[in-house]
């Protein structure tokens, strides 16, 4: 049986999903192709707020500098496509909240989402990996379809008659222009900043270059070249060749001995006869 398309994305999702870890630190980044926002790293508009008010995400030039906003991820339960992002410095997460059409990306107090005043306001709380960019970030839909919990919307950066951009999910079927100005259309992307990995280094070679906890041959006893802890030979020779000299053959002194002692017999054998003689 040929599998359905709504089959294929949700394997793909959760597979994109399976890939993200849960006990590392992500931020968001944006990808644009507006110079002022190419890169730019989300923050929160107000770092001081306690997290009981709704608290906006997006790229503030104005004010005092700000903090990459840092989050870890937490699956769904029931559904691991589903990602919760919950705020790594306080007990916050990030939500949609606002108009249908142009959800205002947020960060709030966990148990304290907004509840819509309305039937144009909406409240989702949930992520979406894109299943064509293993590291490009989407909104979950508060109903399941065809294509799971994906539905249409992309992002938009939006001024809104200043020169700060707040992030928005726009639905892509209104006309942005009546509900908010000044809006961009770009991506965005997780980007890992911390790892709970651990990883073991290799021992740094000492500063005269020999491995550190191996003994270093010493500047003098070792310097010729021979095996340490092995008597390297002397550079005077006490036998019978020299540094420069040619070597020198030798006498077999057990030879030499033997040919002594016949001399000397016959010698006294030579002269006993010349007295008798005489």
């Amino acid at each position: 049986m040929k599998p359905t398309s709504s089959v294929v994305t949700g394997m793909l999702l959760a597979t994109i999903s399976a890939a993200i870890s849960n006990t590392a630190t992500y931020k968001l980044a944006i990808e644009s192709k507006v110079p002022a926002l190419s890169n730019a790293t989300l923050v929160l508009k107000d770092e001081a707020a306690i997290g009981s008010d709704l608290n906006a995400l997006g790229s503030f030039s104005t004010g005092e500098p700000r903090s990459a906003y840092t989050f870890t991820i937490t699956p769904n339960a029931t559904d691991s496509s589903l990602l919760a992002f919950n705020g790594a410095v306080r007990k916050t997460h990030l939500i949609f909240n606002g108009d249908k059409r142009a959800l205002g990306l947020f960060d709030v107090a966990i148990g304290a989402d907004p509840v819509p005043k309305s039937e144009a306001e909406e409240t989702r709380t949930w992520f979406l990996i894109d299943p064509t960019d293993p590291m490009g970030v989407r909104v979950a839909g508060n109903v399941k379809g065809f294509n799971g919990w994906d539905g249409p919307g992309t992002w938009r950066a939006c001024t809104n008659g200043t020169i700060d951009y707040q992030m928005y999910w726009f639905d892509g079927l209104s006309d942005l222009t009546k509900i908010v100005s000044g809006c961009e259309s770009v991506k965005v992307r997780l980007v890992e900043v911390a790892s709970s990995a651990t990883t073991t280094l290799l021992p740094q070679p000492s500063g005269s270059g020999f491995i550190t906890g191996v003994v270093a041959p010493s500047q003098t006893a070792t310097r010729s070249g021979w095996i340490p802890g092995v008597p390297a030979p002397t550079q005077s020779v006490s036998g019978n060749a020299t540094r420069t000299g040619a070597p020198k053959p030798s006498e077999f002194a057990g030879i030499a001995n033997e040919v002594g002692v016949v001399w000397k017999w016959m010698a006294v054998a030579v002269g006993l006869g010349a007295i008798a003689a005489w």
